[in-house]
């Protein structure tokens, strides 16, 4: 990897060799859990094959050391919600002026891979991560599988998600009985946090950047700023045609949470067909609060807005706004979802937590922390994300 100064860029990257900065520092009383330290062995040779690549710095950082500005964030004033793309329409070059570059979402890739695979072995969390050097302990034959090959890995999509327990991180979703669609999904809280600290603090500023964009432009009035909300669920989300229902999703909310900000993971017409993600208008949403649900029935295409992503682009918005995704017709289409709420972050015990379970991650301002820093009961003791220079609310 090349030589930078020890920025506060930088020192982001230095948290997978060393403690963690005192800007993130996580939480010392959280429940220990062993799968943590299972999917970053498993991770290993992923992020040294990624770290080995000289191009990764270029595509985070510009020549300053900064996060990339060239994302643009344009708020779309007929729906609560903010298009994540790049600010010019010219030729993408290698994705580098993408919200999420190639490199990070091959990553996502492996680390969904690699949870959604210590799930399936240990679902109940029996194994101890100290056994790992014991030939005798469980735990050896997974070491000696890693690096995952090729059928271990396809074995993990192709094989159905069994819905066991939290443990297992993950599960095929079927609403309503399967009538309003499903999908099947990996849920990454806490892995993301931990493993991967440099994605998610990209991600994070992505958001806080979408939502200033929504907020100049009108929209989010009624919200908090970024900063003082914990991550209630990342999930990575899988759509495959002809797998059951989980090739759609009717309408629906995100109820309890605050913003939710989806990236498209894969690219359209390439990797998948159809798909299509779409959101209620404002109107139409005040149109359903007024009339009921069952309104939705009678509402047309003019009602919604659909949103075309390619690969590495997104969208943030309200998540109590209405949203869907269409019918994929062939292929399979990924996503990564990560939803906001005025609670802690959320770790790894959880699949996604009820607002009856959200005293286990209370989450308080205090004024003796600095402004924009957060005490915070769940995953993080707390985090200021003033100090990596961000717009101070």
């Amino acid at each position: 990897m090349t030589n930078l100064p020890l920025t506060k860029a930088t020192i982001i990257i230095s948290i997978l060799c060393s403690p963690p900065s005192t800007n993130s520092q996580l939480n010392p009383s959280r429940i220990p859990n062993s799968h943590i330290d299972f999917v970053q062995q498993c991770m290993e040779p992923y992020l040294t094959e990624h770290f080995a690549n000289d191009e990764y710095m270029t595509s985070y950082f510009t020549t300053d050391d900064e996060f990339r500005t060239d994302m643009g964030f344009r708020a779309n004033m007929n729906a609560s919600i903010v298009e994540l793309s790049p600010r010019s329409d010219e030729e993408e070059n290698e994705g580098d002026d993408l919200s999420l570059s190639k490199s990070d979402i091959k990553l996502l890739h492996d680390l969904a891979t690699c949870t959604a695979w210590i799930g399936r072995n240990d679902p109940w969390g029996e194994m101890k991560f100290e056994d790992w050097d014991d030939e005798s302990s469980p735990t050896s034959d997974l070491r000696s599988q890693i690096p995952l090959t090729d059928e271990i890995k396809h074995n993990i999509w192709d094989e159905p998600f069994e819905h066991i327990c939290p443990g297992s991180h993950s599960e095929e979703r079927y609403f309503n009985n399967g009538e309003n669609g499903g999908n099947r999904v990996v849920y990454l809280q806490e892995f993301l946090q931990t493993i991967l600290p440099d994605v998610y603090w990209k991600l994070r500023a992505t958001a806080h950047s979408a939502v200033l964009a929504g907020k100049e432009a009108g929209l989010f009035a009624a919200h908090e700023p970024l900063n003082m909300l914990g991550v209630r669920e990342v999930e990575y989300i899988e759509y495959v045609a002809g797998h059951g229902v989980e090739n759609h999703l009717s309408w629906h909310r995100d109820t309890g949470s605050v913003y939710t900000m989806l990236h498209m993971l894969d690219e359209p017409n390439v990797d998948f067909e159809g798909g299509l993600f779409s959101v209620k208008t404002k109107d139409a949403e005040n149109v359903i609060r007024e009339a009921g649900y069952d309104v939705i029935k009678n509402q047309t295409e003019q009602d919604s807005i659909a949103f075309p992503m390619g690969q590495g682009r997104g969208v943030l918005f309200e998540s109590e706004t209405h949203h869907g995704v269409s019918s994929v017709t062939k292929g399979r289409r990924k996503v990564m979802v990560i939803e906001f709420w005025q609670y802690g972050e959320v770790d790894a015990w959880e699949w996604r937590p009820d607002l009856d379970q959200a005293y286990r991650y209370p989450s308080t301002v205090l004024d003796t922390l600095p402004k924009g820093c957060r005490l915070d009961k769940g995953l993080y003791q707390h985090a200021c994300w003033d100090d990596f220079g961000w717009e101070e609310l």
